[in-house]
């Protein structure tokens, strides 16, 4: 497996573990609500298709150097997004709400990859690691 892969691999991963987080925290306040749970598994999974779609037409635009995939692709989520998101909050506003919190799994593990974790994890000089509360250099 690539690099590229496993990273995408790691991200996916994080994702569901950001949903079942949000999981947790919403059984803090609805209680075991299935609509919820639905609503969330829904938008996990439209979150990861949308992911891959973004992914291919990244690479068509690297690859074969043409923009349009690029506004294709964004158009092409954006309606997924839209019309999901109707749909769920017809049903029911906790499918809607779940719905959307499963949208957001993918940004919040990207946000935890690139953001969070360097932060948390960063070594010090001397090899230990540093404290939540340092502060970067520079």
């Amino acid at each position: 497996m690539d690099e590229f892969a496993r990273f995408k691999n790691r991200i996916l991963l994080y994702g569901l573990v950001a949903a079942g987080i949000f999981e947790l925290i919403s059984l803090i306040f609805l209680g075991p609500d299935t609509r919820f749970v639905y609503g969330l598994l829904i938008g996990t999974c439209v979150a990861v298709v949308n992911f891959n779609i973004m992914i291919f037409c990244a690479k068509r635009v690297l690859e074969k150097g043409k923009p349009y995939w690029s506004t294709l692709g964004y158009v092409i989520r954006f309606l997924i997004y839209g019309v999901v998101l109707y749909m769920t909050f017809r049903s029911s506003y906790i499918v809607g709400i779940g719905c959307g919190a499963g949208f957001l799994t993918i940004q919040t593990s990207i946000f935890y990859i690139h953001i969070l974790s360097p932060k948390i994890f960063r070594k010090k000089k001397d090899g230990e690691t540093a404290d939540i509360n340092d502060q970067p250099k520079g």
